[in-house]
């Protein structure tokens, strides 16, 4: 129009020349594609669309909005079901989310997550406090979050998150965290939420959300550091990074996140949970490949409380959760993307004596979108924004932040997580300082007393304890047996993992739409070389628990998810010999199970199973699955006398079995009371207890070769104990301890014990097989012994002679 008129003016002129019109025609053209220039540079808030360059699709907007809501107590948590528009005229049909525009302040919502289902919790609005409640059939997908005024994000060119179609996402829910509620007592109430811009042009990558997060810890009172680490292996499609967010609360300084692949760590990203959490472009992010890990640490500063603090969903409680947006080529993508992450740290953090180290002094300037400039300007913050993608190197900022890691190890107090999940415990991030090898193999003359060395095994292997497999390196390795003839069986979970989202508070398995694990789960090996033998059990289970091989061979397995226990033939067969539990239904009758950890299998076939995370049960079986009885922690007799004078009159997750039917002994690994339970496994009788050896929670246990002894594997606690083996005579004493080099187990699983005296340890969190083997030397006879120890005696009433120990050659 500006050129029209420029046009008409100049020819209203009747005694100018044509020249004079065509050059004043030039000039204006000129000077308006320059104000076009500069309009599409600088008119654009960075916020309003971060994207690179102009938007090339038509897009829909759709409002995802609170329906006026008035919550009245502090701490709630609401959430709204928003089906997305389309699904119902073309279920075949998906859609793209490439941009994400919250609608929301900080006065009134603590935070906000968006969650993607296939069908939600409830219709329209409920309370979902408990947290377990946002999809009713699928999992539930983390699509954005928000928190401190932070603005929203565009995706990338031909990146976005695919919804409805076969995604499994038909429908969005809004959930808002209302810390503070003095408003909505005065009448008020809240449509809060966000605008999806939705479009239906095919993205050549697909976007998702990787989430570690912290699950459960204690921060103490007056602490100036206290530190929590996070790290799991990725399996799948590569990931490439273009955006973050950190989320804690008050107590939260900085967050940061690393790739580690091999002894290389490269810096993802870091940021400080006081500034907008918003989801910050990357740029230059490290690529990560399938066997990368994926780390991150959170640092928390309670020098100024005055209780301790855990980690919770109430504001005065903390969180540590790094969220990573990355995309994925969509030609590669097979299955589900995104995930999350609750491990505390893995065994590729010991790789280093001293981790990496974050230094400040190359500080480059990251500035936040220009909506959130403007907010925090207003609120007078400075506007940190941490990001970079450096080998061990730099924390970009705005301003610097007055934090350095401490070398001195006893200013750090570090966390512990425990739940019914299968969390594994913390190790330090301070400063890399490599190796020269990944892992030593002890000679066996450093320690007298060891019996037990571990050994490079596999062998040819390019880490101990690695094993591939057919779908590549296996996944959490969940239980471990070994057959009469020497091989090796183990039970892993592939690409899925056990967290804090699993399963909601009834126990019920919330991601049952992502099907059965698609690769072999059950692998085996030569117990000599480490080989591969054999691989059956795919797409059949979904969280694998408990693996024992019996005395003909046969193969059991529990699954928690599905809540049931499996009887297979060696080689896996097409069905089970054996199946008991209902699929996906907890329950605490006698044809029901509620999340069993472990078996135990008689010569003649009847059955013990640690009916374990729920029910706190022993359970007997006829050999044809057929119910027997039943027993807690106070024994069939349920003699509290005897229970009472050891602590808790219950278990708390009943986690391993292991049995002799030379002595008629069955005894329990008792696991978050950190004691062993032994009971006669006929009568279920109490015979006696191993208690405040262990200094943590008990994971396995397995009776030596001979049954004169057990050997133990213990995990974790607040009270940062160290996680080892012990060797243990029927005394109660410890003959020995035992670990895997050169920094030690992180979260020994399960144990077994070989026929040729070769110890096995599962572990989940590095997900690695150890194998041990007795010290050259030391003797191997069993010594029966006259004396009648305490245990003996209580023994003797069964079926105990006499006692067997075997001692070190230095005793």
């Amino acid at each position: 129009r500006l050129a029209a008129d420029v046009s008409s003016d100049v020819r209203s002129g009747s005694h100018r020349s044509s020249s004079c019109y065509d050059m004043a025609l030039s000039l204006a053209c000129g000077l308006l594609f320059v104000f076009y220039l500069c309009v599409v540079s600088l008119g654009a808030p960075a916020g309003e669309n971060s994207r690179n360059g102009p938007r090339s699709v038509e897009v829909e907007e759709f409002p995802v909005r609170m329906p006026n809501v008035r919550p009245l107590t502090k701490d709630t948590y609401l959430c709204s079901a928003h089906r997305l528009p389309h699904s119902a005229a073309d279920q075949t049909e998906k859609q793209y989310i490439v941009e994400v525009v919250p609608q929301a302040s900080e006065a009134t919502a603590h935070h906000m997550l968006l969650f993607g289902c296939r069908l939600p919790y409830e219709d329209k609005f409920w309370d979902c406090s408990d947290m377990g409640g946002i999809c009713s059939r699928g999992s539930s997908r983390i699509l954005f979050g928000w928190a401190k005024n932070a603005p929203g994000i565009a995706m990338p060119p031909g990146v976005g998150f695919p919804v409805q179609g076969n995604t499994g996402i038909d429908y969005v829910v809004l959930q808002i965290h209302y810390g503070h509620v003095d408003a909505f007592k005065k009448g008020g109430t809240d449509n809060s939420g966000l605008t999806l811009h939705l479009t239906t042009e095919s993205m050549p990558r697909l976007a998702a959300i990787y989430l570690l997060l912290g699950a459960r810890a204690r921060i103490a009172a007056h602490t100036e550091r206290t530190i929590t680490d996070i790290a799991c292996t990725h399996f799948g499609p590569p990931m490439q990074p273009f955006a973050f967010r950190v989320h804690a609360h008050s107590l939260g300084k900085t967050i940061m996140a690393y790739r580690v692949r091999g002894r290389q760590w490269t810096k993802i990203a870091a940021g400080s949970p006081q500034n907008p959490q918003a989801f910050y472009p990357l740029k230059d992010a490290p690529v990560i490949e399938e066997g990368d890990v994926i780390a991150a640490r959170c640092e928390f500063d309670a020098s100024g409380r005055d209780v301790d603090t855990h980690f919770g969903s109430h504001a005065s409680d903390e969180m540590c959760n790094f969220y990573l947006m990355f995309s994925s080529p969509a030609s590669q993508v097979t299955h589900s993307l995104g995930g999350e992450c609750s491990h505390s740290g893995t065994i590729e953090w010991s790789h280093f004596k001293e981790p990496p180290s974050i230094q400040y002094d190359d500080v480059l300037s990251t500035r936040l979108p220009a909506t959130t400039l403007r907010t925090q300007e207003s609120r007078n913050h400075n506007t940190g924004l941490l990001s970079s993608s450096s080998v061990s190197s730099v924390r970009p900022s705005e301003v610097d932040i007055d934090w350095h890691p401490s070398h001195d190890a006893t200013d750090e107090t570090s966390i512990e997580e425990f739940d019914d999940t299968e969390a594994v415990d913390g190790s330090h991030l301070n400063d890399i300082k490599e190796e020269d090898d990944d892992f030593d193999v002890d000679d066996g003359q450093d320690n007298v007393r060891s019996h037990l060395i571990m050994q490079q095994w596999p062998v040819g292997g390019d880490k101990a304890g690695q094993i591939r497999v057919s779908s590549g390196l296996l996944g959490q390795v969940s239980g471990v047996d070994v057959n009469g003839s020497g091989m090796v069986y183990v039970f892993h979970r592939g690409p899925r993992v056990w967290n804090s989202m699993s399963f909601n508070y009834n126990n019920v398995y919330k991601n049952r739409a992502d099907g059965p694990i698609s690769v072999p789960t059950v692998v085996v090996l030569d117990a000599q070389d480490g080989s591969v033998i054999d691989e059956w059990g795919q797409d059949r289970f979904y969280m694998p628990h408990g693996l024992t091989v019996d005395g003909q061979g046969n193969v059991w397995l529990t699954d928690v998810a599905l809540h049931q226990v499996f009887k297979f033939a060696a080689n896996g067969g097409d069905h089970p010999l054996l199946e008991l539990g209902q699929a996906f239904v907890p329950g605490h009758d006698h044809l029901h199970f509620c999340k069993p950890a472990d078996i135990a299998v008689l010569h003649t076939g009847s059955f013990l199973v640690a009916d374990g995370y729920c029910n706190q049960r022993i359970i007997r079986f006829h050999s044809d699955g057929r119910y027997d009885t039943e027993w807690t922690a106070r024994g069939l007799d349920n003699n509290l006398a005897h229970v009472s004078l050891f602590g808790s009159q219950s278990f708390r997750v009943p986690h391993s079995l292991t049995l002799s039917e030379l002595y008629n002994v069955l005894c329990v690994a008792d696991r978050e009371n950190g004691r062993i339970m032994c009971y006669h496994y006929d009568t279920g009788e109490f015979l006696t207890q191993f208690d405040s050896k262990f200094g943590g929670r008990v994971f396995a246990i397995a009776f030596n070769t001979d049954a004169s002894g057990l050997l133990v594997v213990n995990g974790a606690n607040e009270e940062n104990v160290e996680v080892q083996g012990f060797s243990l005579n029927m005394d109660q004493d410890i003959t020995d301890t035992w670990n895997s080099k050169p920094k030690g187990f992180t979260q020994p699983h399960d144990i077994a014990v070989g026929v040729d005296g070769s110890v096995f340890v599962a572990e989940i969190g590095p997900n690695r097989l150890w194998k041990f083997t007795p010290v050259s030397g030391s003797s191997s006879q069993c010594i029966v012994s006259v004396h009648q120890s305490r245990n003996c005696l209580l023994f003797t009433r069964i079926s105990f002679i006499g006692c067997c120990y075997r001692f070190n050659s230095a005793t």
